[in-house]
């Protein structure tokens, strides 16, 4: 059996939430110590929460202080990024770093995760499925045929 760990990237100081990168790198080297096989962080844009706005670029930094245990974004919400740029970050990251980069994408569940970009989530299942095709074809070595106006 594998365990993972999801490490907050925030703390509290003083009553207010503050983004606390030196923590977040010591627990991915605690987890890397004790024989955790993954360290995961997930994006969130709105509300209280330990999630990362730019969980690649958080993920990137894991994988840059660590050697041997796997790093993930799960989850990453699609709809609202260019599959491209999703499958391009991910395709350098685990190209960089011996494939030990992960990679989880998801529609996004309340307004929080996609207003702010200008999509509503009527249109986060259509997004979804053409960002997940398009992020599989460009992974493989085809054509990126995104549609055009995909951002918001």
């Amino acid at each position: 059996m594998k365990f993972s760990l999801i490490p907050p990237n925030q703390g509290l100081r003083g009553g207010a939430r503050v983004f606390d990168f030196d923590g977040f790198i010591a627990q991915c080297h605690a987890a890397e110590a004790a024989g955790f096989s993954a360290i995961y962080t997930g994006e969130k844009h709105e509300g209280e929460t330990s999630y990362s706005p730019n969980p690649t670029l958080l993920a990137g930094a894991a994988l840059a202080h660590t050697t041997k245990i796997d790093v993930g974004v799960g989850l990453s919400v699609l709809p609202i990024h260019h599959p491209t740029s999703i499958a391009a970050d991910a395709s350098s990251l685990n190209t960089r770093y011996g494939g030990r980069f992960r990679l989880a994408v998801c529609a996004g569940y309340f307004r929080g995760d996609v207003g702010p970009f200008g999509v509503s989530l009527s249109g986060t299942s259509e997004r979804m499925e053409e960002g997940a095709a398009t992020d599989l074809r460009v992974t493989g070595g085809q054509p990126d045929q995104a549609r055009d106006a995909w951002a918001g």
